[in-house]
């Protein structure tokens, strides 16, 4: 935890987690190889965390993003000794960021950057 003195400039002081670091965050994978095809499955989830906590204006003591699930995806598939094809989806689950502002909790901004999917082929020459 950081200590915060003179938050917005009055003598109001706070306790708040370290700027940037989630007080949890966790990541699991689960996948399956073998030499023609493989697909793998991954989720990461990071907590509420801050970005400022030192009175950022004269109406918020901090800024922050709230927490975040997000799930992607991944394939191959080999079909011959040249040709491999490849399939990756990204947020799959559609997740926004949302910013907040002050520790009222206000929505500040929300951006969402919506699923994206990538289609792609290597040969070998």
């Amino acid at each position: 935890e950081f200590f915060y003195e003179n938050i917005q400039g009055g003598d109001f002081s706070q306790t708040k987690s370290f700027p940037g670091l989630s007080e949890h965050s966790s990541n699991f994978t689960l996948y399956y190889e073998t030499d023609v095809w493989g697909a793998r499955l991954s989720t990461v989830y990071r907590s509420d965390y801050i970005t400022d906590g030192d009175g950022v204006s004269s109406d918020a003591d901090e800024i922050g993003f709230h927490a975040t699930t997000n799930v992607d995806f991944s394939a191959f598939y080999q079909v011959n000794e040249n040709l491999k094809v490849t399939l990756e989806g990204i947020n799959l689950t559609n997740v926004a960021e949302e910013q907040y502002n002050d520790s009222a909790d206000r929505i500040y901004n929300v951006t969402t950057s919506g699923r994206t999917f990538y289609l792609g082929a290597s040969y070998k020459f």
